[in-house]
């Protein structure tokens, strides 16, 4: 295995914070952490409790691969990778049922911020894993 060039380590402490603060939005959020949910409408908050079975898989399975990938990045391990390619599956899955096909839409529920959460955190995980990808082609992971 090869010698982590210097930025590895910034990157990994950033795709470590960013796959946290995912892991507690979705935990607060399952857990109906009232402090949290106070900015969230009833609707919205109805929405999120009465999502379907599978949707909540996804974004479970989005959020928990995404935060063992990142950590699989400290460790150096060569899964980081192929574990924050699951993340982002799922995460997209979940995105795109979510915003086009649900009924109501996530669009409809809590307009264009949500959307562009989802949007951006996609983009972000999308990036963190490229970059797994590329530093395990290197011999880095």
């Amino acid at each position: 295995m090869d010698k982590a060039p210097w930025y590895h380590w910034p990157v990994a402490v950033v795709a470590l914070v960013w796959t946290a603060i995912g892991a507690a939005d979705y935990t607060l959020t399952q857990y109906g952490a009232e402090f949290y949910l106070r900015s969230f409408t009833p609707d919205q908050i109805a929405y999120y409790r009465n999502l379907p079975l599978w949707i909540d898989g996804l974004w479970a399975i989005g959020v928990w691969a995404g935060l063992l990938g990142a950590i699989l990045m400290f460790t150096r391990s060569s899964l980081a990778a192929l574990v924050l390619g699951v993340s982002v599956v799922s995460l997209v899955l979940a995105a795109g049922w979510l915003l086009t096909l649900a009924e109501p839409s996530l669009w409809t529920i809590a307009g264009g911020q949500a959307a562009t959460v989802m949007i951006v955190t996609i983009a972000v995980m999308a990036c963190i894993y490229l970059y797994a990808r590329q530093m395990h082609v290197e011999g880095v992971l």
